[in-house]
């Protein structure tokens, strides 16, 4: 999966990857976090490519976090503690997220709808 380097550690990546319900998936690949991961692997879901992403990003604790659709392929269960690492870390950080999924809309501070209907 190819997230290690010198600057994270791999108990952030662990803690991360249970965090997003990914750690299961992980530990039964062959090459668990060694594991190439492509554009068309189908070794993954959607799901699953999507919070290897979100892990990525997570990991390096930037100050600025913009995430473009970033529960679209998960289930709820994930939904709901996606959503609950993002509350435990707002105050920390400028989130910026652009998404249809009102669970984790209920976390903004201010929303900004886009649709010129409204």
């Amino acid at each position: 999966i190819d997230i290690y380097n010198e600057n994270i550690s791999k108990e952030s990546i662990d803690e991360m990857a249970k965090i997003l319900y990914l750690d299961g998936v992980i530990q039964n690949l062959e090459n668990k976090y060694a594991t190439e991961v492509t554009e068309n692997s189908s070794n993954f879901s959607g799901g699953e490519k999507q919070k290897i992403s979100l892990v990525r990003a997570l990991v390096q604790k930037k100050n600025i976090l913009l995430l473009d659709e970033p529960t679209s392929a998960m289930d709820d269960k994930s939904v709901k503690k996606f959503a609950e690492y993002l509350l435990s870390i707002k105050a920390h950080r400028i989130i910026i997220v652009v998404t249809h999924d009102i669970k984790i809309m209920d976390i903004a501070d201010e929303i900004i709808n886009l649709d010129s209907k409204q």
